[in-house]
């Protein structure tokens, strides 16, 4: 009998162990999702803590702005609803973020290019570089994407201004600086002081301007530049500064935009 009640006590502590193993089996089984439930997990969280940089993606030049915290300053430039009818005409050209769109973030990171051009004849010339401003980048957008369609100048704001079409890349043979600075440079030298015939040259190099803005539209080769003055509670940063600041943020948000593209095929991948 005691040999007997020994091996009951060893039987049902072998009895608890098993049980004990199953009840910890069974609630790792009901807490596993699925590969389909994990990968929908993973995309909503991704999207709740990227939240903010995923709709920048859509917004353009405007997410840019607020990422600076001015475009509260600005908005008024991209507003259809303006008080002025002439300024909500004229923003009523832009398509904030669009491909194409002088707003696109793509189309305001090849504006760099051209600017660091503007930047180099004017070092060629013993002239300082105006300052980039966040202001005249906006005016720049909405007259570049005018520009398009109505194949001239607004005039809306107060501005100088160089437009063309159809040229290239900066720092080329197709640069607009060849027509805008080397061409009429040649023009005003050999004696023509005609502001009509060779005013992008005399903007480019005018000593009082503080500040510039640069847009274009590549696809269609539409090219702005502004010059001008500070404006209140504008914000204004160096030609490095700004490539700087803005490839940070262009460059962050295509990683985002990568890392959810890669979550969006995981979860299509599990779902088939």
């Amino acid at each position: 009998i005691t040999s007997l009640n020994s091996q009951i006590n060893t039987a049902q502590n072998e009895v608890n162990q098993a049980q004990s193993d199953y009840d910890k089996a069974l609630n790792d089984y009901n807490s596993t999702m699925s590969p389909l439930d994990q990968a929908k997990k993973n995309l909503a969280d991704f999207e709740s803590k990227y939240a903010t940089d995923l709709n920048r993606l859509e917004t353009g030049s405007q997410g840019y702005y607020e990422s600076l915290g001015c475009y509260d300053d600005i908005k008024h430039i991209f507003d259809v609803n303006n008080d002025s009818e002439a300024r909500a005409d004229l923003a009523s050209y832009t398509h904030m973020g669009q491909a194409g769109d002088a707003t696109s973030l793509d189309n305001m990171k090849a504006s760099i290019d051209y600017l660091k051009e503007y930047d180099k004849l004017r070092q060629q010339n013993g002239l300082s570089t105006p300052k980039v401003s966040m202001a005249a980048m906006a005016i720049a957008q909405v007259n570049a994407n005018y520009a398009q369609v109505e194949g001239n100048h607004s005039s809306v704001y107060g501005y100088s201004e160089n437009l063309a079409w159809g040229y290239g890349e900066a720092n080329t043979s197709g640069s607009p600086f060849r027509g805008w600075y080397d061409y009429e440079k040649k023009q005003f030298e050999s004696g023509n002081h005609k502001f009509s015939e060779v005013g992008h040259y005399l903007n480019i190099m005018n000593p009082e301007d503080e500040t510039t803005g640069f847009a274009l539209q590549k696809v269609n080769g539409v090219y702005a530049q502004e010059f001008g003055y500070q404006e209140d509670k504008d914000t204004v940063m160096t030609i490095d500064e700004f490539e700087q600041s803005f490839n940070s943020y262009y460059n962050n948000l295509k990683s985002v935009d990568s890392q959810h593209k890669a979550l969006q095929d995981a979860l299509k991948n599990a779902s088939s």
